[in-house]
């Protein structure tokens, strides 16, 4: 997925209800790929257990292994967009 332009909000609801689409498509037609595409290399994917993973090939042999095995013969649940925020990193140098 591109970049997107941070000083438009409609363009960034937009960028989120198309990653949702892709999630749900994803889930329904159980297609990992559809879903790994979503992430980079150096992604960090926290799973509904709280299971951090680090970067795409562990994210990937967890989705092959245990997420999209779990939808299989059942609809992913419709989601939309019902609010944002802007979150932002907060550092603190001491």
């Amino acid at each position: 997925m591109s970049d997107v332009d941070q000083s438009n909000p409609e363009a960034e609801i937009e960028a989120i209800k198309h990653v949702i689409a892709t999630v749900e498509r994803a889930q329904n037609t159980e297609s990992p790929d559809e879903f790994l595409g979503l992430f980079r290399a150096d992604a960090i994917y926290t799973t509904a257990g709280g299971t951090r993973l680090f970067g795409l090939d562990a994210i990937s042999a967890f989705t092959r292994q245990v997420l999209l095995a779990a939808c299989q013969n059942t609809a992913a649940p419709a989601d939309e967009v019902a609010s944002t925020s802007n979150s932002r990193p907060v550092f603190d140098p001491h």
